[in-house]
């Protein structure tokens, strides 16, 4: 829980991030050391300073972002390993998002803002002795996010091996007290996969439409209806009764899938809005 902790993790996620990336499929774009052009633009003309390709970007140029945007204000304020491990999901996947994992490793109010609630239960649980537990609680729910994304088929692969990894070091960091252990960096192709941002907001779509969910719903009112006025039907037409049997038992079958087509489409959305706050 020192900023000595940072060059430490640093060095961790820069073996992630790796060297220079421009892939059209990521949605951080152009990419050097972990950075993006945009994030690099914002950083140029604070400083005042022109414009250039992210490419360019010197160490002490990234080092700066990274611990001006990522490290600081709250990994300083974390008990050691859960603060590399915190680092490590701002950078890959934005401080907000970050937050939202703690917090619902925690156990406490998720809402993606980090403050005293969210470091005092932080604190409880490395006096506890359940720092460990904590660790390993948080890393399972970036699992959870990372599987609710759009393009984890895509990026997957690289997204859990970074969790397994991160998990594995930020352990053995907060079993020391000290620095990261050394580690061998990926392969050029699951580095990459790594290394992709992770947007929130990029949630798979539901396996049911937007306009199917609405149709379902409409559904299912409209079958309930239909059953009500069946009875009724059924008595005018009792010549017709084998008929009016079939039929009955067709607009039935029919408004109970609606019914269990809509509770299917709410509880995907809500397994979804779970997993990425």
């Amino acid at each position: 829980m020192t900023a000595e902790t940072f060059p430490h993790a640093l060095r961790l996620v820069l073996v992630d991030e790796g060297g220079l990336d421009d892939d059209p499929h990521d949605h951080g774009g152009r990419t050097a050391h972990g950075i993006i052009q945009r994030e690099y633009d914002g950083f140029r003309a604070r400083h005042g300073l022109p414009r250039r390709d992210v490419w360019s970007i010197t160490p002490a140029e990234y080092t700066e972002i990274y611990h001006d945007r990522y490290w600081m204000p709250w990994c300083d304020r974390l008990p050691v390993g859960l603060d590399y491990a915190f680092f490590d999901a701002c950078v890959n996947a934005g401080p907000a998002q970050a937050a939202r994992t703690l917090q619902r490793a925690l156990g406490v109010r998720v809402d993606g803002f980090m403050g005293d609630v969210t470091l005092g239960h932080a604190h409880a649980a490395a006096e506890e002795g359940a720092l460990d537990a904590l660790i390993e609680r948080f890393c399972d729910a970036r699992r959870a996010f990372y599987r609710a994304l759009a393009q984890f088929p895509r990026y997957g692969r690289g997204w859990l091996a970074r969790v397994d990894h991160v998990e594995k070091a930020a352990l053995a960091m907060a079993a020391s007290g000290v620095g990261a252990p050394r580690r061998k960096g990926f392969s050029d192709e699951l580095r990459a996969q790594a290394s992709a941002r992770a947007q929130p907001e990029a949630v798979k779509a539901p396996p049911v439409s937007t306009e199917a969910g609405a149709a379902a719903t409409t559904g299912a009112a409209v079958g309930a209806g239909l059953a009500d006025h069946i009875a009724t039907a059924t008595s005018q037409l009792a010549p017709f009764g084998d008929a009016i049997a079939t039929v009955k038992y067709l607009l039935l079958g029919l408004a109970l899938a609606s019914v269990v087509l809509t509770l299917y489409a709410a509880w995907h959305g809500r397994k979804v809005r779970e997993a990425t706050g």
